[in-house]
C-alpha cells in the first residue's frame, strides 16, 4: 500500500524498507480527519465566545470542579445554599474542554407540610404559564422539602426566558395532590436567571 502513489517496485528490498518507513512517517505526521473536525471545531466554538460579557458576568458566579470527571458545576453565587430552601435559578456544566452545556432550571420548595407537587403554574406579568416538572424529588427532616432540576430544552426554553426577562416579581403556584401553595420569584431571583442565561450564552453554549 502507498498512500503516495510513489513507484517502488523496481527498487532494492532494503532501500523499498526504507522508502515505505519514509511514507509511513509521512502519513502518521499529517493530520488526521478526526484532528481536523476537533480542530475547526475549537476554532468555531472560541469564535462565539464574547469575551467583554464573560469578563462583566464572571464575577456573579462560582465554580466547583468535579476532580474526577474534569467537568465544573457553574452555579450564580445567589442559589439557595441548600436544598432546603425556597428559590429559583439556573446553573450549568462547563467540560473540561471548556464547553458550557447542560443548562438545568431549578425549583426548590420547602414548608411544614407535603404538598406532593405535581405541576407549577408561573403568573408572569399577567401572562400564565403551566409547567410540568420532569422529576419531582422530596426530602424531609423538621420540614419538607419538594424541587425539580430540569434541562433547558425547546420545551421549556420559551418559559424560562419569559421568567428572565419579566418585568415584575413572578407569583408561581405549586399544585400538589390535594392542594396548592404560593411563592414569589423576586426580581433578585430573575436578574440571576438572566444573567445566567447570558453567561452560558457568551461561552458559547446553546439550548
Amino acid at each position: 500500500y502507498n498512500p503516495n502513489g510513489q513507484d517502488i517496485s523496481n527498487i532494492s528490498f532494503v532501500s523499498r524498507e526504507k522508502a515505505m518507513v519514509k511514507i509511513e512517517k509521512d502519513v502518521m505526521s499529517r493530520p488526521s480527519t478526526l484532528d481536523k473536525i476537533r480542530n475547526d471545531f475549537e476554532k468555531e466554538r472560541v469564535s462565539k465566545i464574547d469575551s467583554s460579557k464573560v469578563r462583566e458576568l464572571a464575577p456573579f458566579f462560582k465554580e466547583k470542579k468535579d476532580e474526577f470527571e474534569g467537568y465544573t458545576w457553574i452555579e450564580p453565587k445567589t442559589k439557595p445554599k441548600y436544598r432546603n430552601q425556597n428559590g429559583f435559578y439556573l446553573c450549568f456544566i462547563k467540560t473540561k474542554e471548556g464547553y458550557p452545556t447542560n443548562l438545568r432550571f431549578v425549583g426548590q420548595y420547602t414548608a411544614d407540610n407535603w404538598l406532593f407537587i405535581q405541576t407549577v403554574k408561573f403568573n408572569i406579568d399577567g401572562n400564565i404559564w403551566d409547567y410540568n416538572p420532569n422529576d419531582i424529588k422530596r426530602d424531609n427532616n423538621i420540614k419538607i422539602w419538594e424541587w425539580f432540576d430540569d434541562n433547558v430544552e425547546s420545551s421549556n426554553a420559551s418559559l424560562i426566558e419569559a421568567i428572565a426577562y419579566a418585568k415584575n416579581p413572578i407569583k408561581v403556584r405549586f399544585i400538589g395532590r390535594q392542594y396548592y401553595d404560593e411563592r414569589i420569584i423576586s426580581k433578585k431571583e430573575i436578574k440571576s436567571i438572566l444573567e445566567t442565561i447570558q453567561y452560558y450564552k457568551a461561552l458559547g453554549g446553546k439550548y
